[in-house]
């Protein structure tokens, strides 16, 4: 069996998301939040319908990865969200369909986000599960599908640190546990990771087109930048300079 952290370049390229929101276990005896509280949603597969996978599909020519897997998402399950920057992608290949998929973490904080009707709900049954009990219930699942769960795993203690420590969880009663303030504070904080990420971006292209500008302003006046006072260009071996 292949390895599905190997990718092909001769696959094909997909997206898709992993929906996760927080629920506190009904066995918790504190406000902590574990692997227990965290739960992610699987859906039937649109051809057997016997196995339990991530939603995801095909690219459109004129979509980014992240927008095609927040559509696949909503078309296959019904759930909106907010991708978690906290969390990195997961890219894995799946060897029996000759496709490389790239699943991204979709905080799914507002129960208005689960819609009850959905697109494809005549092919698809959707399930929400514990992150720490998905694998012993589900048995036997795809490879891929089994790779992205256990990074997730491992990866997921960064945001259940930051929410643990932000909130004083260890010290909050359960019966006061702050669903609500949680989902907003994950809301927020990736919303404004998003928008320094876009800020960014201008500001590398504002930095870009300033130094085309001024290059072009140089070619106008007569003078390149790029060459030294004898003619020879800055790139050139020091042996041209001196002959």
């Amino acid at each position: 069996m292949m390895n599905c952290n190997y990718l092909s370049q001769n696959y094909n390229d997909q997206a898709g998301c992993i929906p996760i929101r927080i629920k506190k276990d009904e066995n918790s005896t504190n406000s902590l939040i574990t692997q227990d509280d965290i739960q992610i949603m699987l859906v039937t597969s649109g051809t057997s319908g016997m196995n339990w996978v991530f939603p995801k599909g095909s690219i459109k020519k004129s979509e980014s990865n992240k927008k095609a897997a927040k559509r696949e998402t909503f078309e296959e399950s019904g759930i909106k969200g907010k991708i978690l920057h906290q969390l990195s992608p997961i890219t894995l290949a799946d060897h029996n369909k000759g496709v490389n998929i790239t699943y991204f973490p979709l905080f799914v904080g507002k129960k208005k986000n689960t819609k009850k009707e959905w697109m494809e709900q005549t092919k698809r049954q959707r399930k929400w599960f514990r992150l720490s009990k998905v694998l012993p219930i589900l048995g036997e699942v795809k490879p891929h599908i089994e790779a992205a769960i256990l990074q997730l795993q491992r990866s997921i203690g960064t945001l259940q640190q930051q929410l643990n420590t932000t909130f004083n969880l260890q010290s909050v009663p359960l019966d006061q546990f702050p669903q609500t303030e949680i989902a907003d504070f994950v809301i927020e904080t990736n919303k404004k990771k998003k928008k320094d990420v876009q800020d960014g971006k201008e500001g590398k292209k504002k930095k870009e087109g300033g130094k085309k500008d001024k290059k072009k302003k140089n070619k106008e006046n007569g003078s390149d930048p790029s060459k030294t006072d004898n003619g020879t260009t800055a790139s050139e071996p020091l042996a041209q300079c001196i002959q």
